[in-house]
Parts: structure tokens; sequence; C-alpha cells
């Protein structure tokens, strides 16, 4: 049960933080990236 959530919490933080280089390097800049991604906000990002 730990190891899963393990996972989940590294699977969420790797795809936050892929989200937040995408839209840094599309120059999409973080607050219009933030708008996109529901559920993920301009400071997670």
């Amino acid at each position: 049960m730990k190891l899963l959530l393990l996972e989940e919490i590294l699977r969420t933080r790797a795809a936050t933080l892929s989200l937040g280089l995408l839209g840094m390097g599309m120059n999409i800049g973080l607050s219009k990236m933030a708008e996109a991604t529901p559920g993920l906000t301009y400071k997670q990002l």
C-alpha cells in the first residue's frame, strides 16, 4: 500500500514538472499553462 502511494506521488510530481517545463519551453507561460491544466495551480507548476 505504501509503495503504491509513493509511486503515485512520484508520478504526479513528474507530470507536474513536465507540464511546467513544457509550458516554459513553448513560451506559453506558467499562468496560461495552469489555466489549461485542471487540478494544477500556478504555484504547483
